[in-house]
């Protein structure tokens, strides 16, 4: 047996459950989990709330996915060590051993519709039901059990599971949006000579995002973060070069104003990160755009937005939704930590007994880096 938690009833605690130990999948394996990330997603699937519109009245999760179904068990961002195997082929992946330190791609789709056996399984439509810690059991869990083994990687003695277990989620989602705003930021170089990078919200991904972008952009790439709270900020302060506290009470042009007076350059930026994705930061950063600029919106903060359309062809603006990573590229972030160019945010652990007290956190916004569950 092996304790979990579960959501049993939406906006309730969490429950501490019992089950059995799993099977291996044919094509899969069981994990003996060693960190599981407690993430800002993890949140919609708790209260069973994503606001994709103002004007819709449904903002249930099953009206996004209609196959998503409670109790789960949460926690897509995991790391541990391999318990058991499949005794099926999973060609391509058969190269592992009880034992072996892992970290797992949380994405992995149903793997049996054309989207999926295609290789674009991000595009899954039941992506949600189907996903580890979303809608099949994940790493709030001492142990977790992949469907298919393919979607696991071997990680160096040299990375520690607190860290590893961010590589599928945060980590990847980071890395994915940087390295999308890469060709904005060598034109606006060549062009211009200079180039600014907005990271919109200091908590973990926009930590991730500021070593990212320091790793795989251009050295002459100007980095502005801005956030709501002075004490975010102030843990990224000393790794950019500018740092803007958001105020949501101020209009967008005296904001426009304060920008210019940061960067001394101008309110313009070659491109933006939005990880918060709320109707007032993607607003301002249309209007922060420059010509030819790339905006990436990762978070899921939700609701209508407003701003003038026009700015989008007339500055030849790339919008670009940014949802986890390729594989591919989770096995660039392994890498990149490996050579020690990237290292975790600021962590906070807790045991299985203190995720409730860490989710609320969370929704307070008072998690200045990232929670993680560890396990003996």
């Amino acid at each position: 047996m092996y304790k979990c938690l579960e959501v049993q009833v939406p906006t309730k605690p969490l429950k501490l459950v019992e089950k059995p130990i799993p099977v291996p999948p044919s094509r899969g394996m069981v994990i003996k989990t060693g960190a599981a990330a407690i993430c800002n997603s993890d949140i919609p699937i708790a209260d069973n709330y994503l606001n994709m519109s103002d004007t819709s009245e449904d903002k249930s999760i099953t009206q996004y996915d209609p196959d998503f179904k409670y109790p789960v068990v949460l926690g897509h961002e995991v790391a541990g060590t391999v318990y058991s195997i499949g005794e099926g082929r999973c060609p391509g992946s058969d190269e592992f051993n009880v034992g072996d330190r892992v970290a797992v791609y949380t994405l992995q789709g149903c793997q049996e519709c054309r989207t999926c056996t295609s290789g674009n399984h991000l595009l899954c439509p039941k992506r949600t039901s189907q996903t580890l810690g979303k809608g099949k059991n994940g790493g709030y869990a001492e142990y977790v059990s992949v469907p298919n083994r393919k979607f696991v990687f071997k990680l160096p003695d040299s990375i520690a599971m607190d860290a590893a277990c961010m590589f599928s989620c945060s980590a990847l989602t980071a890395y994915n949006a940087v390295t999308r705003t890469k060709p904005a930021i060598a034109n606006a170089l060549k062009m211009l000579g200079s180039a600014t990078l907005l990271i919109i919200g200091a908590g973990g991904l926009g930590q991730w995002a500021i070593q990212i972008a320091r790793a795989v952009l251009p050295r002459e790439t100007k980095i502005l973060v801005a956030d709501i709270t002075e004490e975010r900020l102030a843990v990224v302060k000393e790794s950019v070069d500018m740092t803007i506290r958001w105020s949501a009470d101020e209009d967008d042009m005296t904001f426009m104003e304060r920008v210019a007076e940061v960067t001394g350059n101008g309110p313009l930026v070659e491109a933006s990160i939005d990880f918060v994705g709320a109707p007032a930061t993607t607003k301002r950063a249309v209007w922060l755009a420059n010509k030819g600029s790339t905006h990436c919106i990762v978070g899921l903060f939700g609701g209508d937005t407003t701003f003038p359309v026009p700015f989008v062809p007339c500055k030849m603006i790339d919008i670009h939704g940014i949802y986890l990573g390729s594989t591919q590229q989770m096995q660039e972030v392994i890498q990149l930590a490996a050579e020690g160019k990237i290292r975790p945010p600021p962590l906070e652990h807790v045991t299985l007994d203190g995720v409730n007290d860490a989710l609320d956190k969370l929704r307070k916004g008072q998690i200045k880096g990232r929670a993680i569950i560890t396990f003996d």
